[in-house]
């Protein structure tokens, strides 16, 4: 048989235990709900598609404020010369992500490879294995149904002229075809 004193201590602890499952249950039953913020979705400006070069596509690593994304600080990456805006992805692929090496670069030979050495230098992509340019493909279609994509990469941008021209020699024979005949 237990002594008074040892029963006093079960009794008490037992009562604890209870008092505090019945303040948690009735806590539970009777608070307000928490309020629910409406996710409040955005609408996301309209960028327009453009080539970019390395060197244009370093100043979207996730530290320069650009005027097109309203001072907002994008990440830009490409894979496959595809350019994508995984700015939504900032914790991976931002500054001090596991991935930063890859903002504002072509990072397609360091998916494709599994390697976070990046080169500054043109890659055309030619002497990837078949697996490796199988790997590369399978990023980039990850990277297409998850982000946006932003244009391509190239490895000179045409001269400002030739950009123009180009599009004027295009026009004029959509503009003959649709012109009336007398």
């Amino acid at each position: 048989m237990s002594s008074p004193s040892e029963t006093s201590y079960a009794t008490v602890a037992l009562n604890a235990v209870l008092g505090c499952t019945v303040g948690y249950l009735l806590y539970k039953l009777f608070a307000p709900a928490p309020q629910v913020t409406p996710k409040v979705i955005l609408k996301r400006k309209e960028i327009p598609m453009r080539d970019f070069t390395l060197e244009t596509l370093k100043a979207y690593d996730g530290l320069t404020p650009h005027a097109e994304h309203d001072g907002a600080m994008p990440v830009y990456l490409a894979v496959n010369f595809t350019v994508f805006d995984v700015s939504a992805g900032r914790g991976f692929y931002g500054p001090g992500g596991p991935y930063a090496c890859f903002a504002g670069r072509d990072a397609s030979r360091g998916l494709a490879t599994m390697s976070f050495s990046v080169s500054d230098e043109w890659d055309d992509l030619t002497t990837l294995s078949k697996s490796e340019r199988s790997t590369m493909m399978e990023w980039h279609d990850k990277f297409s149904m998850k982000y946006h994509v932003r244009g391509k990469l190239v490895k000179e941008l045409p001269p400002a002229g030739a950009a123009a021209a180009t599009d004027a020699s295009a026009a004029a024979p959509a503009a003959a075809e649709t012109a009336p005949s007398s």
